[in-house]
């Protein structure tokens, strides 16, 4: 059954230090990574989003496929705080409860996790997940964190309105919530 908040995956970057697309990279999982990535929430989340850069034909042929919304973010090259700000926007006009945020570049974390993330959030409160001590993602932020997200700028994602510290920390063990791809070499043959 669906949990009853939206999944926003942030999936405008342009990828310079991977040196192409790397949402189109296969690896050791089905099809490219954008996909795998999107088919680990969409099961779990009746609204899924994702915000893409302008002029994107891949990124809105994979809202397509995973029926997922696309919010497109004019401003993307200026980094990952103006694509949060841009999918606030979207949860305050569809008047959504509570998100679970997860990266495009993070193939790696199990769907128990991304649920368990999500549901510790539905008492309101802003979620992390933790292995090893570190925070990693998806992550989940109240709606009462919305009208601050929609004023973020430049690269500093919710970090910049929330102490992550003083947020629920979800040990887990998934090493997967710490582990993204960056470069090529990210990317297991």
């Amino acid at each position: 059954m669906p949990i009853k908040a939206a999944a926003l995956i942030l999936a405008a970057g342009k990828g310079s230090r991977f040196g192409s697309d790397k949402r189109q990279a296969t690896g050791p999982w089905t099809g490219p990574l954008l996909h795998h990535v999107l088919g680990l929430y969409r099961p779990l989340f009746e609204n899924l989003a994702v915000v893409t850069g302008p002029d994107d034909p891949f990124g809105q042929e994979a809202c397509r496929t995973f029926s997922a919304h696309r919010i497109v973010n004019p401003a993307a090259e200026q980094g990952m705080g103006t694509s949060l700000a841009k999918g606030a926007e979207w949860l305050v006009a569809e008047g959504i409860g509570r998100v679970v945020v997860g990266l495009a570049d993070m193939p790696w974390i199990l769907p128990e996790t991304i649920a368990a993330v999500a549901a510790a959030g539905l008492d309101g409160q802003a979620v992390a997940p933790a292995f090893a001590g570190k925070p990693g993602f998806p992550r989940a932020l109240p709606a009462a964190l919305f009208p601050e997200l929609l004023k973020l700028t430049g690269d500093r994602g919710a970090s910049a309105v929330i102490d992550w510290h003083q947020a629920l920390w979800l040990d887990c063990g998934d090493p997967g919530i710490l582990r993204d791809i960056d470069k090529p070499e990210d990317v297991p043959s």
